[in-house]
């Protein structure tokens, strides 16, 4: 006996899996901002270096007030979708110090440092 999720179309299978995917990213989120950790509102435009794939983009490092930072860990990625646009939301981990959320702006095809974590 086929389950209801065997009988979707292989493409109806992989965009629930993006579903799912990107509503665990946000539910992370979520936790990160209800959590014990404080952040402190930043939103200054950036300088990114990013490695693009065919599937993703990958930021490697990025330079804020005349300091670059090198992204060791992307801890989540999440997209927040606004009418044409889309923000694409990266908490990192830099190797230099503490941890970011990097925002990228389709339709402006700019970098924004949202926020920076004030308890490491």
């Amino acid at each position: 006996m086929r389950t209801r999720f065997e009988t979707l179309l292989p493409v109806q299978k992989a965009e629930i899996s993006v579903v799912i995917k990107y509503t665990i990213y946000y539910i992370f989120a979520l936790i990160i901002e209800e959590s014990i950790v404080t952040f402190e509102s930043i939103n200054e435009t950036i300088e990114v270096i990013s490695y693009f794939s065919t599937e993703r983009m990958r930021p490697i490092r990025f330079r804020w007030r005349d300091r670059a930072y090198h992204i060791c860990r992307i801890q989540a990625v999440w997209n927040h979708p606004a009418g044409a646009n889309c923000y694409v939301h990266y908490h990192v981990t830099t190797r230099e110090s503490g941890t970011f959320e990097l925002i990228y702006d389709s339709g402006k095809m700019q970098w924004t440092l949202g926020r920076v974590c004030l308890d490491e």
